[in-house]
């Protein structure tokens, strides 16, 4: 009796089969690498700022850092009505800003605007602060809306300027 076998030989040593084989364990990579740098910026970006009026000419711009990241560097920008409300200071806390490291305070009443950016060395851990105060005055009776401008973030102390701003609230400012 004689048997024959039908076996194909195949050369599994070849350029494309090295190819394929590559692209199907990379492809599998970035499928899963994709989700985790999201689910990664995600955590990264768990920072609230917001602002509470402390008084009838003060507000505070505070953050809550739940994930208690280390921080460095924050920028925040203001928008007002400028017929309605005049800022007249921004002081900064020690919390995050260090006097040395004050980059930038500019008040534009005219057009309604405030800006102030600050760092520090020693990233701050906590998971809440207030990190300036702004002195204004109401320049009538009733209320007005103070909100965020688009530079207004926080940035992580990673080495990559990483923004860990999650949210933004906005200020109904009170005066009667």
């Amino acid at each position: 009796r004689a048997y024959y076998f039908s076996m194909e030989n195949r050369d599994n040593s070849g350029f494309w089969y090295g190819f394929n084989i590559t692209a199907v364990i990379r492809i599998g990579f970035f499928l899963c690498f994709i989700p985790f740098t999201q689910a990664l910026l995600n955590f990264a970006q768990t920072v609230d700022i917001g602002m509470v009026q402390t008084s009838t000419s003060t507000f505070a711009v505070a953050l809550v850092n739940k994930g208690a990241v280390p921080l460095n560097a924050l920028e925040f920008e203001v928008a007002f009505n400028p017929n309605e409300f005049l800022v007249t200071d921004i002081v900064p806390e020690d919390t995050l800003c260090e006097e040395r490291f004050i980059i930038s305070k500019n008040i534009q009443n005219a057009s309604g605007t405030a800006n102030f950016a600050c760092g520090t060395v020693t990233p701050f851990t906590g998971t809440e602060g207030t990190f300036a105060v702004v002195y204004g005055h109401m320049l009538k009776t009733g209320t007005t809306s103070i909100t965020f401008g688009t530079s207004t973030q926080v940035l992580a102390h990673d080495g990559l300027g990483t923004n860990a701003t999650r949210n933004l609230s906005n200020l109904l400012f009170t005066n009667r």
